[in-house]
């Protein structure tokens, strides 16, 4: 969808989202780069299996209070 020079994506998959890094990754983003950074190394905790262990979810929930913290 696009409206007003912006352009909007929305995925439900993992195999979706992999799309999405690959080409920010390649066509870096004008704006919310570290957002993006940031839903990026969640994303490859979960993909690693990470988010299963205790380790892994502290981390997760760093990274989530951080990007809350970005948008205050």
């Amino acid at each position: 969808r696009e409206s007003q020079d912006t352009y909007y994506y929305e995925s439900t998959g993992f195999k979706h989202a992999l799309k999405v890094i690959k080409y920010f990754d390649r066509y870096h983003l004008l704006s919310k780069w570290i957002e993006y950074r940031q839903w990026r190394r969640v994303y490859l905790l979960i993909q690693d299996g990470s988010h299963r262990t205790e380790v892994g979810l502290d981390k997760i929930k760093k990274i989530q209070r951080m990007m809350r913290n970005l948008r205050q």
